[in-house]
């Protein structure tokens, strides 16, 4: 692994981002990887530990300190009196303040008690909580605070957030997973046995809201799928369990050790022997979770377990039947190969996960008989259980559900009693569906709260599916009413029949379509104009289809009333993209994103937009792109447009868009954005809300139209960015001076790289200019004009401008500067002058491959006091002042590649006695003659 990583990040610059680091263990095996980046790569560490910063050797350290009391006050303002909160009158906001005070400024408690002053409505309650002996602590026990706000929750909620005290500090919490394990534990109180899981996720929410559950993270559908748990609020679950918690480790002595009152047990000891206390464990143990392997017979004895975790274990006993109250397996193993038939034997079983079994071939066929198991988690190699029609509880089947033949007990027709199936249901090997009768079975339009469908056909090859006809199995299906997201994949006929399912108005839900690899598909109707429902769909990897749209049946005005998002992917042959004649001529009146790509052969597309505002076209065919392109007066909200790898394409963007704010344009043809107005008034030209231009490896691209960055006309404006335009020769300037005119004022950013054809540019008048890079534009042959005037100058970056020198009216002199410039690259220059008293905010200094660097004036006052990185490579410059101006606030000196470095001078190590402080010098410590090149000191 670590040799595959040392490849993909070899020579590439990087920005890695290590966040929450406990242990810096490995880090050494890191850093050796990361060695092998290109020159300029960070790293950022988060980390809770003063030690672990120091340890991996930080160069800067930032350590953060507590919320102001103006922000505790904000945040708490915006939880206690938001939206259903009480009103904020006087008093209340009194007692508020008084309450902000005690949380000593941890946002943590500021957020927990906010969250519940919401619920509080008069003056007695919040004085009552004001008082509270939880918050008169003295010192900054924040704790305390936390459990105030845990004693005013509901009592079953309690309950599920002390068990989260069951997983370890920083853990990553599965919602789904917590939610059963507390159900396993009767700690959710429902009067409707079908709710439980949505009264579950109501705690889960209530759990968040008061921010005991955090840093949650969203699946595909924008569901909280994970969390974790802060460490003080951990100590607080911790606290209140009490002795029923215990965590045992191999750093856990075990002798000696009270379970007389142990309800939860985690244990991760390396040995089984170590496990052998166990036999004697209270008849109270209700939860069992191992980390570690462990012998059958160290658990079997539980009888009143309900929830058990077993990892890595080679076999299950089969007196795990003796576990008559166990309603939670879970089973982690690379090794198992085999359950027990006793397993079927665990009546009150609710949750069985074996997803992380791979070698786990098939399940027990008497598996059947669990009539309460409500989840079931396989893994994709494992073969589903025979009649698992049986299992009339289950609510999910995960990941994905494999048919196998209907006279095998394991076809699609054992779906017919499962009704309370829910979510998201994937059915791989439609194929071996036959009959429509089996489908007609399986009665999916029983499924009500089936809310997102997946149906996978899996042939050989393009013959095969071409020798079944899969029409009147299609026809048969009735899908789940309440349907929301329905995906088709691999389906094999030569004719989509979906038409007619959709066409019917049944599915008044149903939201999003994706068509994905049917390989022998020629065409496909417009399936946005059958299902008005829609908002999304995706069609990709069409091997065959040469067709969009076409001929449609419905009576309906051919019109996608809805459409939002449409995508089309990797159709290689797709030749036209058709509306029918009787269309409206607003077909997509809502349309606001449309992506197109890899569809080289497309000629013929429809241009009619008003709505869209995001056009992503990615390796398109010439024609295609124009006529998608071809009514700009159509295109009227578009803000971002994305032209890519359309190499035929010579694209013309010289009619108005007035809402387009973001142009990135690369690897086309040639480019014309010269307005063709008769008017051509400078101060008023056709993208007036543009803020955002990018070009890159356009060959033909010449120059910007007239007046462009004038900034009467470029008002938003913001960013330039022009990378290997061989021909591009500048900014075309209004009035005809002699050099390209570049003026907008609140232009922030120009970038122009490898621009070969560009001989000068004027900078002069961009007052908000803050980054400005020009790298290796051979052509520039006379000085950039204006570039002392850029006073908002933050990053400079110039690289092989090989004639350009920082001199006469360009040269950094007495009087002028750059007060706020932080980053300064210098690369590839024949000399540089630069007066370090005018850059009193430069932090960052790089001179690559420079010949000769003069800084002035040497003296000991007139230093650069903010710098902190120097770094020298390729060629080490001759002149003065250079080492000499490096301050006490320097933490890192690199000097890398440079031959002709002979080692510093007696003048020059005068500034080595500010040396001894670096935490990090990476310069050879001695030259080719075994001669030292630095003090023996440093």
């Amino acid at each position: 692994m670590g040799k595959k990583l040392e490849e993909k990040l070899k020579e590439k610059k990087l920005l890695l981002v290590f966040d929450d680091v406990w242990s810096c263990s490995q880090w050494d095996d890191v850093r050796v990887i990361l060695k092998h980046g290109a020159h300029g790569s960070k790293v950022i560490v988060t980390t809770r530990k003063q030690e672990v910063a120091n340890d991996m050797g930080a160069v800067h350290s930032l350590n953060l300190t507590d919320l102001s009391y103006d922000h505790c006050w904000a945040l708490f303002k915006k939880r206690a009196f938001g939206r259903g909160g009480p009103d904020q009158t006087r008093n209340l906001e009194s007692i508020g303040r008084e309450i902000v005070k005690k949380c000593h400024g941890v946002p943590l408690a500021v957020k927990a008690m906010g969250s519940l002053m919401h619920s509080k409505v008069t003056f007695r309650e919040w004085k009552d909580i004001e008082t509270c002996e939880y918050l008169d602590v003295v010192g900054d026990n924040v704790v305390n605070v936390l459990r105030l706000s845990y004693n005013h929750l509901p009592s079953p909620v309690k309950q599920c957030f002390q068990y989260c005290a069951i997983f370890p500090k920083d853990a990553t919490i599965m919602k789904a997973d917590l939610i059963q394990q507390w159900m396993a534990h009767n700690f959710i109180q429902s009067s409707n046995d079908l709710e439980m899981d949505k009264v579950g996720n109501d705690y889960f929410k209530t759990l968040c809201w008061h921010s005991f559950l955090q840093d949650m993270k969203m699946d595909e559908n924008h569901d909280i799928e994970s969390c974790k748990m802060h460490d003080l609020v951990h100590d607080l679950a911790q606290l209140i369990m009490g002795k029923e918690l215990l965590v045992l480790s191999h750093k856990t002595p075990t002798e000696n050790v009270n379970l007389g009152e142990t309800r939860h047990l985690t244990v991760s000891l390396h040995k089984e022997r170590e496990f052998s206390f166990l036999e004697d464990l209270s008849k109270k143990l209700r939860t069992f979770i191992s980390k570690r392997p462990v012998a059958n017979d160290a658990w079997v004895n539980f009888k009143f377990i309900r929830v058990l975790h077993l990892n890595d274990i080679k076999e299950v006993s089969s007196s795990i039947c003796k576990l008559i109250l166990l309603r939670y397996l879970s089973i982690q193993s690379y090794s198992l190969t085999s359950l027990p038939q006793s397993i079927s034997q665990l009546y009150h079983l609710e949750t069985l996960n074996i997803e992380e079994c791979p070698e786990l071939e098939k399940l027990p066929d008497d598996m059947g008989k669990l009539t309460n198991l409500r989840h079931l988690y396989i893994a994709k190699s494992t073969k589903i259980l025979k009649t698992f029609g049986r299992l009339h509880s289950l609510r999910s089947i995960s990941p994905i559900l494999f048919l196998g033949e209907e006279e095998d007990g394991h076809g699609i027709g054992e779906l017919e009693c499962l009704n309370n199936l829910c979510g998201h249901l994937r059915i791989h090997n439609m194929e071996r569906v036959r009959d429509a009768s089996h489908v007609r079975k399986a009665k999916l339009m029983e499924k009500g709260k089936v809310y997102q469908l997946e149906m996978v056909w899996k042939v050989r090859n393009a013959a095969e599916g071409t020798n079944t006809d899969y029409s009147e199995v299609v026809e048969a299906l009735e899908l789940p009413p309440n349907l929301i997201e329905f995906s088709i994949n691999d389906f094999p006929d030569v004719k989509l029949a979906w038409t007619t399912l959709l066409a019917n108005g049944s599915l008044r839900y149903l939201v999003e379509i994706k068509l994905q690899k049917c390989r022998n598909l020629e065409e496909i109707p417009p399936i946005w104009h059958i299902q008005p429902s829609l908002e999304k769909l995706e069609i990709s990897y069409m091997a065959k289809v040469k067709l969009l749209g076409g001929k449609c049946t419905s009576t309906r005005a051919l019109v996608a009333p809805r459409l939002k998002h449409l995508t089309f992917k990797y159709m290689r042959v797709l030749e036209e993209w058709v509306e029918n004649s009787t269309a409206t001529p607003n077909s997509f009146p809502l349309l606001e994103k449309l992506i197109v790509k890899k569809c080289d052969m497309l000629r013929i597309a429809p241009s009619d937009f008003p709505a869209v505002k995001e056009i992503k076209l990615n390796c398109v065919g010439k024609e295609g792109v124009s006529s998608l392109l071809s009514q700009p007066w159509s295109l009227a909200s578009l803000e971002k447009l994305r032209v890519h790898s359309c190499r035929e394409l010579s694209l013309t963007l010289t009619s108005t868009f007035p809402s387009l704010k973001e142009i990135y344009i690369s690897n086309i043809g040639g480019l014309d954005m010269m307005c063709s107005s008769a008017n051509n008034d400078p101060r008023r030209h056709h993208l007036p809300s543009l803020t955002s231009l990018d070009i890159k490896y356009v060959p033909e691209f010449t120059a910007l139209p007239k007046g462009f960055l004038q900034s009467s006309s470029s008002e938003h404006l913001q960013s330039v960015s022009i990378w290997h335009c061989d021909k591009f020769e500048g900014f075309v300037d209004v009035e005809g001076s002699e050099l390209p005119l570049l003026f907008s004022s609140n232009l922030k950013e120009i970038k122009l790289w490898s621009c070969r054809n560009l001989e000068s540019i004027n900078v002069r008048g961009l007052t908000s200019l803050e980054t400005l890079e020009i790298n290796r534009c051979k052509g520039l042959e006379s000085s950039i004009i204006g570039l002392q005037s850029l006073e908002a100058l933050k990053n400079l970056t110039l690289d092989g401008v090989p004639i350009i020198m920082l001199s006469g009216e360009d040269a950094i002199s007495d009087g002028c500067g750059w007060p706020h410039l932080e980053i300064l690259k210098i690369r590839r220059f024949r000399n540089v002058t630069l007066t370090a008293s005018q850059l009193p905010s430069l932090r960052v200094m790089e001179i690559g491959w420079t010949g000769n660097v003069v800084i002035k004036p040497i003296t000991n006052d007139d230093i650069l006091p903010s710098l902190t990185d120097l770094t020298i490579y390729g060629l080490f410059p001759e002149g003065q002042g250079l080492l000499q101006s490096c301050s006490k606030s320097l933490k890192k000196l690199e000097i890398e590649s440079c031959d002709n470095f002979q080692g510093f001078t007696q003048h020059e190590l005068q500034f080595s006695e500010e040396l001894d402080h670096l935490p990090f010098l990476p310069i050879q410590d001695k030259d080719d003659n075994g001669r030292g090149v630095l003090p023996l000191r440093i």
